[in-house]
């Protein structure tokens, strides 16, 4: 594990290495909103098309979170095991992958299964990325550094 302590003897090149992973961070939240969010707007055409009920619909919306509940301890173990970028890498893979399932889905069967693939990914980001965060910021800069994180708010 990369850790990097802000102090008084890193170097430039070490800070903006920190704060290109903060940027990496950053996106991969926002990645993770784009995921969590790409179903409401288009909900009512794929309740029509594919003749879904009001519950089904709401079931896709609760499949991206459901893995949350048992990916969150398991997640955060493999970060501290293996290489978190590794890890972060599969979980947007994982996000992707759910995703495009999901747009090529014409079953609920297919939608549940891509909405709970992108919720495992998700749900791994959002363990990760503020682990990360804290991991290589330090004193104010941490403060600096959380903040321009939690401003996206997911």
């Amino acid at each position: 594990m990369n850790t990097i302590i802000s102090d008084s003897s890193t170097t430039g090149q070490e800070e903006r290495k920190r704060w290109a992973i903060l940027g990496v961070a950053y996106l991969s939240i926002v990645a993770f909103a784009v995921t969590f969010q790409s179903v409401p707007p288009v909900l009512s055409l794929v309740i029509t098309q594919l003749g879904l009920s009001h519950t089904q619909a709401g079931l896709l919306m609760s499949f991206f979170a459901l893995p949350g509940i048992i990916i969150s301890i398991p997640a955060g173990l493999l970060a501290d095991r293996y290489s978190q970028k590794i890890i972060g890498a599969v979980a947007l893979l994982l996000m992707i992958v759910g995703s495009a399932i999901f747009a090529a889905g014409n079953s609920m069967y297919l939608l549940a299964l891509g909405r709970i693939i992108a919720g495992i990914g998700g749900m791994t980001i959002c363990i990760l990325m503020p682990q990360i965060v804290s991991q290589w910021f330090r004193g104010r800069d941490l403060g600096k550094a959380m903040g321009v994180f939690g401003s996206l708010g997911p």
